[in-house]
């Protein structure tokens, strides 16, 4: 069982107030883990919106510009601040576990001038879907039988399976392996004679005893020109991308005209295919880089499109009536066992299911489903509602749509 969300996602919108089509679009998904995962999600967020939103934001000059070079300092630089802070944080407020045995994932990406950019550090992907090109077709004297979306993944995941970053995890003192009687699962990091703390990335903002032995924040890059083919932009935590793979999910999102809806459809099948035991945090977020009307022309010029999204919307409807029937057993069970008037059962006003007690800050739990709420303000940030989307520039390049839940079944 998910006690806790520890997922945060952050999207806001920077208008150019000397170019009217310069607005820059910036999406981020985080993923906390350990114990204080959820604080160092939210102090990582809250810092990574300021910096970016600062005019003379080095990353976002160099990202809008088309400078890779000048990227990969500001971006380095911009990563090991935010781990340096969550750190000084930790010695503020006399919680050194805080940052020390915990931390999170940051994927940030940034549309604007006709670029595409994505930083990460960490295991939360981002994932381009790219009609193929005429050049592919050339050969052909008939289009195929089936629209086809690509997928072009854009972001690195930092896994110990990585050859050159364990190297420099046993080069720095770190102990590579899987957890002791789990020779299958995962490798970690664990200190040299101690089997702890067992982090299963090789970069994260935080951690702190596992940068000691060589775990990085330093993010990976990607920045090109948009492409006429690039359509939308997935980006989503391990709680997607364990359970849909990219080719599913671009194919998902290319069976809707609306993101929302899209990202909506994701979550419900990843959150169906977690079970008690491995049950995860699950954060969507669907980027469009065509209008809105452009994809709307696009899609339902396909032949079969009509057919295909409502098969596709009818097996998500069935999807979500399973949730909700989980949910109501979940429900029904903290009743049992705690009463009626049990902290741990909040209904919030959109109807979601949040578990978690309101008295410490907010609902740290999320519901068993995709409820949501809406908002037509530029900048969002969400800290525990189970379903967010935001119309960020309706009909122009840069829509961008995000879906937060998470899966959270009792036995």
């Amino acid at each position: 069982m998910r006690k806790e969300n520890q997922d945060t996602v952050h999207i806001a919108l920077f208008p150019d107030d000397d170019d009217e089509d310069g607005e820059a679009l910036v999406c981020a998904v985080l993923d906390g883990h350990g114990t204080s995962g959820r604080i160092c999600a939210l102090k990582t967020r809250e810092w990574f919106a300021q910096e970016l939103a600062q005019t003379k934001s080095k990353v976002m000059g160099s990202c809008l510009s088309g400078d890779k070079d000048a990227l990969e300092v500001a971006a380095s630089g911009l990563f090991n601040e935010a781990q340096a802070h969550i750190m000084d944080i930790s010695e503020e407020q006399s919680k050194r576990v805080f940052g020390r045995f915990s931390g999170t994932t940051v994927t940030v990406v940034i549309v604007g001038k006709g670029k595409l950019c994505v930083l990460n550090a960490g295991d939360s992907e981002a994932v381009l879907g790219r009609t193929p090109s005429a050049v592919a077709h050339a050969d052909s004297q008939k289009e195929p039988e089936t629209p086809h979306i690509e997928h072009v993944v854009l972001s690195v995941k930092h896994q110990l399976d990585i050859p050159a970053e364990r190297e420099r995890i046993v080069k720095m003192g770190g102990r590579v392996a899987p957890k002791r009687g789990h020779d299958d699962g995962p490798l970690r990091v664990w200190l040299p004679d101690v089997e702890t703390p067992g982090l299963m990335v090789s970069r994260s903002i935080g951690d702190g005893v596992c940068h000691d032995l060589g775990v990085s924040a330093d993010p990976s890059i990607y920045l090109e020109p948009i492409n006429p083919h690039d359509k939308f932009v997935i980006m989503a935590s391990d709680g997607l991308w364990e359970f849909v793979d990219y080719e599913e999910a671009v194919n998902v999102v290319e069976d809707y005209v609306d993101p929302d809806d899209a990202s909506h459809a994701l979550v419900s099948i990843a959150l169906m295919r977690q079970s008690k035991k491995n049950a995860d945090n699950v954060s969507v977020i669907v980027i469009l880089l065509e209008t809105l009307n452009e994809r709307r022309a696009r899609l339902e010029s396909q032949p079969g499109f009509v057919e295909r999204h409502e098969k596709r919307f009818a097996k998500v409807q069935e999807l979500e009536a399973q949730i909700r029937a989980q949910k109501q057993e979940a429900i029904d069970a903290l009743k049992n066992n705690f009463g009626q008037s049990s902290p741990f059962v909040t209904s919030p006003p959109n109807g979601s299911i949040l578990f978690g007690d309101p008295a410490e800050g907010g609902f740290n739990g999320g519901g068993l489903g995709a409820g949501g709420a809406s908002s037509a303000i530029p900048t969002l940030d969400t800290g525990g509602l189970t379903g967010v989307s935001m119309p960020a520039g309706q009909g122009r390049q840069g829509q961008a749509s995000a879906r937060k839940s998470s899966m959270c079944i009792l036995s």
